[in-house]
Parts: C-alpha cells; sequence; structure tokens
C-alpha cells in the first residue's frame, strides 16, 4: 500500500508540474504582447516562486521515498559485511613472528639491526650501546677478583655515582 501511494503522489506531482508549466508558458506569451517592464518583473518573480515550490515538492518527495528502516538495515548489513571482511583478512592473515630482542637487551629495540651476511664489513658499536655489547664487562664489575667483599663495594659505588646523577 506504501509503494501504491507513493506512486499516485508522484503522478499527481508531475501532472501538477505539468499544469505549472503551462500557465508560465500562457503568461509568457501574454506578457510579451504587452512588453511591460513591470509586467516582466512580475512574471520573472511568479516564474521564481513556481521553481522553488517544485523544488520544495521534489525534495519533500525524495524525503519521503528515503525509508528510515530500509536505510537502517541497509547500513547494520553493511557492517556485518565488514565484520566478517575484517573476520576473514585475520584468519587468512599469517601469524606474525615476533621480533627478536637484540642481543643481551632486556627491552625490545623500536629497530632490530639486520642479522650478519657473509663478508660483509663490521660495524662500529655507539658509545652509548657499548655496555651491552657482547663481549663487553661492566666497569663496575671489572676490578672484581672474586672476593664478594670487592664486588659489594663496586656495586656500592656505582650505587653512589647513580645517586648523585640523580641530584
Amino acid at each position: 500500500e506504501a509503494k501504491i501511494s507513493e506512486v499516485e503522489t508522484t503522478i499527481e506531482l508531475l501532472v501538477t508540474r505539468k499544469r505549472n508549466a503551462l500557465l508560465q508558458q500562457r503568461v509568457f506569451d501574454s506578457l510579451n504582447k504587452t512588453g511591460g517592464v513591470k509586467e516582466k518583473e512580475r512574471a520573472n518573480r511568479a516564474q521564481d516562486a513556481v521553481l522553488e515550490a517544485e523544488a520544495r515538492a521534489r525534495a519533500l518527495a525524495d524525503l519521503h521515498s528515503r525509508d528510515i528502516g530500509a536505510q537502517l538495515d541497509q547500513f547494520s548489513e553493511d557492517q556485518v559485511i565488514e565484520r566478517q571482511m575484517r573476520d576473514l583478512k585475520a584468519k587468512n592473515k599469517p601469524p606474525r613472528d615476533l621480533p627478536l630482542l637484540h642481543e643481551g637487551k632486556a627491552n625490545p629495540s623500536p629497530l632490530i639491526p639486520p642479522k650478519p651476511q657473509k663478508n660483509a664489513p663490521v660495524k662500529k658499536v655507539a658509545e652509548g650501546d657499548q655496555g651491552d655489547a657482547p663481549g663487553r664487562v661492566d666497569p663496575g664489575l671489572s676490578n672484581t677478583t672474586g672476593t664478594t667483599g670487592k664486588v659489594e663495594t663496586n656495586k656500592e659505588l656505582n650505587l653512589t655515582e647513580w645517586r648523585k646523577s640523580l641530584d
């Protein structure tokens, strides 16, 4: 029933527009015979009013033809399709290899250095990273001779230096 009433409304709208166009044609024909400036201005204003009324009628017909329920159904269908696509992409995506940590580092680095290749030149380690390089000895522990007393003293010295740097 809604579709039938919509079609009938559209037909009525088209018939009214045809009638308005014929009336405009008659008005312009009669104005061309009289040729007065005031009449032409009035005719232009009348034509503008008719065009505005027609535009409003088209806009109302467009709003009437839009069904909120249908739009919501289409939107929810789109959401379901998008979710299914995301699920399929996630299912087909190969599992990501976890990035390996750089040797000797407790925390992951934002950039992992490439693995060395044969005959590749040796890269110089930055001064700030020398303590983490393999084969390097912690300067605080370098003077130890195996006795626990000296190790603890060196650790205490490092702690005092660290506290001084914080102050």
